[in-house]
């Protein structure tokens, strides 16, 4: 986040209080996720920054959604390498009689 101004830093900032509220009415468990959302949003300042967005909630949305396609790009990668481990055991998840 070097590259990213002290200004868009604030902004950041700002938002993530607006949502303080919010945070705090959470249980503990979905506390911790809030918090790990609002890291993705900060750890995202860059490209953020880049988009020019006059509503910097849009960004904070984009961000956690893209965090979120990546991990289950990923967890089908895992699921697509584990299918033929299942196949071969006669066993496929979710007892269905093949697997896909």
């Amino acid at each position: 986040m070097n590259n990213t101004s002290d200004s868009y830093q604030a902004v950041i900032k700002q938002e993530i209080n607006r949502w303080s509220g919010f945070h705090r009415a959470l249980r503990k468990e979905d506390r911790e996720t809030s918090e790990q959302l609002m890291e993705i949003y900060r750890n995202n300042a860059h490209a953020n920054e880049a988009a020019s967005n006059q509503f910097p909630f849009e960004t904070m949305i984009m961000s956690i959604l893209l965090h979120q396609q990546l991990k289950i790009k990923q967890l089908q990668k895992k699921l697509q390498a584990l299918t033929p481990k299942f196949t071969q055991l006669g066993a496929c998840p979710n007892g269905q009689e093949t697997c896909e």
